[in-house]
């Protein structure tokens, strides 16, 4: 048995964040972007006035809904913004 985490990766332009899933605490949508809340009390907010709401609801989802597994948020890309890869 593997003693390793899933891990969540967020990308944007050449800013890589990778963090176990479980430091991740929640992930929601604000008018302006998104906002990512991770354990010890930090939060991050990315600013996108552009951004789908759509786009929006499938990185939130991503992070929320599915259990188990490797989550890739490339927030460069509206069309395909989060994919997970199991192992």
């Amino acid at each position: 048995m593997s003693d390793k985490k899933d891990q969540i990766t967020i990308k944007r332009g050449k800013i890589v964040i990778v963090c176990d899933r479980d430091e991740l605490v929640e992930v929601d949508q604000s008018p302006d972007g998104m906002m990512f809340t991770f354990k010890w009390g930090i939060t991050t907010h990315y600013t996108d006035q552009y951004m789908p709401l759509e786009t929006k609801e499938k990185i939130k989802q991503a992070i929320n809904l599915l259990v188990g597994g490797n989550v890739l948020i490339d927030l460069n890309n509206y069309n395909k913004p989060a994919m997970v890869t199991h192992f």
